[in-house]
């Protein structure tokens, strides 16, 4: 990933959070940054419509701004 950014001229920190509970990990890290991105899936759809998605917890939670991309699939 770094590569393809350097590619089109982004410089960016890339960093693996690593938490039991995926954003409440991302949550505690965010002040850090300047934005988060987020990959979209439509994986478990099930746990999603459960406990709402990723994006959606994080953003609740956090006053960074957050990008949320989708592959191009």
């Amino acid at each position: 990933m770094r590569d393809i950014l350097e590619e089109v001229g982004v410089t960016a920190e890339i960093a693996i959070v690593a938490d039991n509970d995926v954003s409440q990990g991302i949550i505690k890290t965010a002040p850090e940054y300047d934005l988060i991105i987020i990959g979209a899936s439509n994986e478990w759809a099930v746990r999603q419509w459960l406990f709402g998605s990723i994006p959606d917890r994080v953003a609740n939670h956090v006053s960074v701004p957050i990008l949320m991309v989708r592959s191009k699939d």
